[in-house]
């Protein structure tokens, strides 16, 4: 198994129990943001933990490391694991297919990600961005392009780390997921399994919670792993368990060769130039991004057609106080532009709505402006593709276009000074 890069990075993906917003006020209470890993959590270690018989650690720590450097020393290796993470009410299930080829070739696919390394290449596509992926000399040591590209080398996976011979400690912390902290290997027995075949398990302690793996003595090869998180201090009733299965065939030679097609896509060397958003962060004096969206009550409204007029954008979210309030004063603003006649265009623009589908986005926005009596109107962005596509990293975000389909002022946060800003930015551009 490799956990590698799927669902925003397999590990991440996997191991993190509880998922935020990443669309958040500046100006609202700082969001609790997504842990990396448990080890961010505050768990409630037990009050005692039992003694560790030495032997008995080094017979179990003996029969990892002879895991290891059968995947080592394996020719070639076909593997599909799957990886079960259940809290509360909360359960993910992954399947992460791979091939290790015996000239250091290797494919990695789940439903989110594929990784391919040949020819001296590794090639790392994320399906989720249709025109782009990751293209960058291979490293001697994979995870190092790993840990150049995403700062955690353990993204690489715990089966790629055992090829490399990576010390225990490293590979085991990634094969538990970190979800116990730093493994400590606390012993090891002999099971029989519902099919009659005596497995080694061999347990393991943490400070954030305990588990185990299970090597198998004919193939000598860890066949499965499970870990518990211990309570969380502030975290009433949590609960989180991870269950790994694998299915490793040991080859002489692939059963087929390792190909890789990136289609369209277009190579880059970086996340920054891979991820739609960070290359896409709006800049002054570059043309605005492409815009055409339905109003909540009127015709398609297409930015493309606005060249000659300034456009003022108010980017938000319903579940943002910040937005909300940015709301209020952007209405402001409009009815003073109706009073005065003063020459811009001015909209709200939906996004990041946490809405089921469309239709019950366009109700909730409905249901706002006929309490709030706002005048001014709001375009409805569905799922995430104007959020790509302008960069969008926080909301609110106020944008003023100019007559030249410029960026002329973009602004994350409603600030104390927006009022001024907006207005200079305005006057700026003959919008006042």
């Amino acid at each position: 198994m490799t956990m590698t890069l799927c669902s925003k990075l397999v590990v991440c993906a996997v191991i993190v129990p509880l998922c935020f917003s990443s669309m958040a006020s500046s100006q609202d209470k700082p969001p609790q943001q997504p842990a990396s890993d448990p080890t961010q959590f505050q768990p409630v270690p037990p009050r005692d933990l039992p003694p560790i018989d030495p032997a008995m650690k080094a017979a179990g720590e003996a029969l990892l490391r002879q895991a290891a450097e059968t995947f080592k020393q394996a020719p070639a290796i076909v593997s599909r694991t799957q990886v079960k993470v259940s809290s509360g009410e909360n359960n993910s299930d992954l399947i992460v297919d791979a091939m290790f080829g015996p000239d250091g070739s290797m494919r990695v696919e789940t439903a989110d990600s594929l990784v391919v390394v040949k020819d001296g290449w590794l090639n790392m596509i994320l399906y989720s961005v249709y025109d782009r992926y990751i293209r960058v000399p291979a490293s001697p040591q994979i995870s190092d392009n790993i840990f150049t590209l995403f700062g955690d080398r353990a993204l690489a996976g715990f089966e790629i780390l055992m090829r490399e011979g990576q010390p225990l400690k490293v590979w085991l912390e990634t094969l538990m997921m970190r979800s116990i902290g730093v493994p400590l290997v606390a012993g090891v027995e002999v099971i029989t399994t519902p099919e009659g075949k005596n497995i080694s398990r061999i347990q393991v302690l943490g400070r954030m919670g305990a588990g185990s793996v299970d090597y198998d003595p004919e193939t000598k090869m860890i066949v499965s792993a499970r870990s518990t998180m211990f309570p969380i201090s502030g975290v009433e009733g949590f609960e989180w368990s991870m269950v790994v299965t694998t299915d490793i065939k040991m080859l002489d030679k692939l059963p087929e060769p390792i190909t890789f097609d990136p289609g369209r896509r277009l190579a880059v060397e970086n996340r920054r130039d891979l991820d739609p958003i960070a290359r896409n962060i709006l800049k002054v004096g570059q043309p605005a991004p492409p815009l055409r969206l339905p109003q909540l009550d009127g015709p398609i409204v297409d930015l493309s057609q606005l060249k000659g007029e300034v456009v003022v954008l108010d980017f938000w979210a319903s579940h943002s106080d910040a937005c909300m309030r940015s709301l209020k004063f952007m209405d402001e603003l409009y009815r003073q532009r109706e009073s005065m006649k003063t020459p811009f265009k001015m909209f709200a623009v939906n996004v990041g709505e946490k809405a089921f589908d469309a239709a019950e986005q366009i109700e909730r926005v409905s249901g706002i402006w006929l309490k709030e009596k706002y005048k001014f109107p709001s375009l409805i962005a569905s799922g995430d593709s104007v959020t790509k596509n302008w960069g969008i990293v926080s909301i609110p975000l106020l944008v003023v276009i100019d007559r030249e389909g410029r960026v002329a002022y973009e602004q994350y946060g409603l600030l104390p000074d927006t009022k001024i800003k907006i207005e200079e930015a305005l006057k700026k551009v003959g919008g006042r």
